[in-house]
């Protein structure tokens, strides 16, 4: 059997590349920053949370292992971000259609207690150890030369935030994000890839990562003289699937930290990548807003308090 590769891209973070075998897709990933053992601690979860969230015409995969890393075997093949960004390419009740059902879907996986069990408290995903790792890094490091770029006020907030952020509590994916969402070419078929990044949290952890990439879209739509509202509405209408499903809107306040973590994260990992500290330059305006933020929502009362799911 021949097999076309539709793309290969190598990070600091990832090496990844989609394969076309006929009649699916294959994805091959290998983590830079992977831990065997935590792997291992989450298969049994993945296995689960494959075999029982399909619901709306969405799937989870869970990945295969193999010598050149992890391998998810996938009936689409359009990633998620491609479709929003730099062009807009589901609009309208398709896009509210697609993300309602992405937010439905990631809110029977934070309120199934039968999915939790396998996982470990304590278990982090790999990108926010990464983000450990960042902020302890040599300053003389890319992500160090990055960081140096930000006010000390902000990369201590940025820090705390990231103390405090539980390791207990619901199944989280721990790494939610447009680039591990496919969808077929109508946007009715959607697949999320889970496994390699399981653990236990609040649920704003998932919703502020894919949340993040959303309002970065946003914020870059208006630099570049476009309309940011679909972004918007792309936000409001994955908060309203997942709070369809639970009952209850999430805490602001921490969809607004673990989105100053996710962009924190993105801005070490790029400088890290292209091996420059330009990156933060870019950056240091939109990262300080995103953090100061918080604290203006500080000044008003949450929408609800966080107690860990037993």
């Amino acid at each position: 059997m021949s097999s076309d590769i539709a793309w290969n891209y190598n990070t600091s973070v990832w090496q990844q590349r989609l394969v076309f075998d006929g009649p699916g897709w294959r994805l091959v990933r290998r983590a830079k920053d992977g831990h065997t053992d935590d792997a291992l601690r989450r298969s049994r979860s993945a296995e689960r949370l494959a075999s029982v969230a399909q619901q709306d015409g969405v799937r989870f995969v869970r990945p295969g292992h193999s010598e050149d890393g992890s391998v998810y075997e996938l009936t689409a093949c359009e990633v998620l971000a491609g479709q929003l960004w730099p062009d807009l390419r589901v609009v309208g009740r398709d896009l509210e259609s697609l993300m309602t059902r992405v937010g439905a879907a990631i809110a029977r996986v934070h309120t199934s207690a039968d999915l939790t069990a396998d996982v470990e408290e304590g278990v982090t995903s790999p990108h926010l150890r990464r983000l450990r790792a960042h902020l302890d890094a040599d300053p003389s490091t890319w992500a160090g030369q990055a960081i140096a770029e930000l006010r000390p006020s902000v990369v201590a907030q940025v820090r705390r935030w990231l103390d405090e952020l539980p390791t207990c509590g619901a199944l989280c994916h721990g790494g939610l994000a447009l680039g591990s969402i496919f969808v077929d070419e109508g946007a009715q078929r959607i697949e999320v890839l889970a496994g390699e990044e399981l653990m236990l949290s609040v649920p704003e952890l998932d919703l502020g990562w894919l949340l993040g990439e959303l309002t970065e879209f946003e914020f870059q739509a208006g630099v570049r003289g476009s309309s940011g509202l679909p972004y918007e509405g792309a936000a409001k209408f994955l908060l309203e699937g997942w709070t369809s499903v639970t009952g209850h809107a999430p805490d602001q306040r921490w969809i607004d930290k673990v989105i100053a973590l996710r962009s924190f994260l993105r801005m070490c990992d790029l400088a890290e990548t292209t091996r420059s500290a330009e990156a933060a330059a870019n950056n240091v305006l939109f990262m300080t807003y995103l953090v100061e933020r918080v604290g203006f929502l500080g000044q008003v009362p949450t929408q609800r308090a966080h107690r860990a799911i037993a």
